[in-house]
């Protein structure tokens, strides 16, 4: 689950981030925060965000920014905070808010498109939920049937928010869910890159020991 004000910029590789591949975002990764621009437009969906470079997510090139105005973070935030989500502790998160955090996995993966969940969480549950999928061959998203909670209204706020529950639809277009998907798909395709030269690499050193063996048979 990662903070939806996080603007990632940059994968981390700091043997500082324990077990990187296991954070949220699928890696480490350094940004920085949309939370003021966000602050006065709770819910606000981003129109033709299929259009926008939010969208794309190459795998040689880290995530697009998106549009919103962001400010620096200090790195201690963004390694507990930013890439955590339900980032209480952080002095930019504003009071009045829609979601503490997003997360997603992969639940499809086909030669030419992959496919991920989103849930995005208020107070540890969650609000709205779908599924985007990204094209590799056009390289732009496509959204999924989204849906949201039908619950009523808790009547006792939460403790870490004053703002009162609220359900959200068509969260998939929502520019914090296209921009942090994009990061997460980033990490995941870099994974999958580096797995398959690594068993190249394997193949390889067993080719040749297969050969030297029989040299000296």
């Amino acid at each position: 689950m990662a903070c939806p004000y996080f603007v990632p910029r940059e994968i981390v590789h700091d043997i500082a981030w324990p077990h990187p591949a296991r954070l949220p975002l699928g890696a480490g990764w350094t940004g920085t925060c949309c939370a003021a621009s966000h602050e006065s437009t709770i819910g606000a969906v981003t129109p033709n965000i299929a259009d926008s470079k939010i969208a794309e997510a190459r795998i040689s090139d880290p995530p697009a920014p998106g549009i919103a105005a962001t400010l620096a973070v200090d790195s201690a935030i963004i390694r507990d905070c930013c890439n955590l989500g339900y980032a209480t502790a952080c002095p930019h998160l504003p009071v009045s808010r829609d979601w503490d955090a997003i997360r997603f996995t992969i639940v499809g993966s086909a030669p030419n498109q992959i496919t991920l969940c989103y849930v995005c969480e208020f107070a540890h549950a969650p609000k709205a939920l779908g599924t985007l999928t990204y094209d590799l061959a056009t390289e732009v998203w496509r959204d999924g049937p989204a849906t949201s909670t039908n619950e009523p209204p808790s009547t006792e706020a939460p403790a870490n928010a004053a703002a009162p529950v609220t359900t959200t639809t068509g969260a998939g277009g929502d520019a914090r869910v296209r921009r942090l998907a994009a990061s997460y798909l980033h990490a995941y395709r870099v994974r999958q890159s580096a797995g398959q030269s690594l068993g190249q690499s394997d193949s390889q050193s067993v080719e040749k020991s297969v050969e030297q063996s029989g040299a000296h048979a």
